[in-house]
């Protein structure tokens, strides 16, 4: 028995392969007609309520929060650096006039 399975070829192995296709614009147009009929739906009950307020003010404070959170701290950097420049060349320039005189 044991000669029999030594000479016996595997098979061969099968899986099911089904092919995905994503399509980004067909998923938008889908979420907003679902969106459009849910506002229908709500329309027809008579509770719906536009809500265009809270996305006016969600969207000025999303431009708000676009920045980065550090660009406060890295304006204060520049600004400390060029001040900090702006006193050493200051400070160069007198003491090369100060040079200059006593020769």
């Amino acid at each position: 028995m044991a000669i029999g399975g030594f000479f016996k070829l595997p098979r061969h192995k099968q899986f099911e392969f089904k092919a995905r296709y994503y399509d980004a614009d067909k998923e938008e147009f889908e979420k907003r007609v679902r969106q459009a009929e849910l506002e229908v739906e709500g329309f027809k009950k008579g509770d719906y309520v536009p809500n265009i307020k809270g996305k006016m003010k969600k969207h000025l404070i999303d431009q708000k929060r676009s920045g980065s959170p550090y660009a406060k701290v890295r304006k204060l950097i520049i600004a400390v650096t060029v001040f900090l420049l702006f006193i050493l060349f200051y400070y160069l320039i007198s003491f090369f006039d100060i040079l200059a005189i006593s020769k």
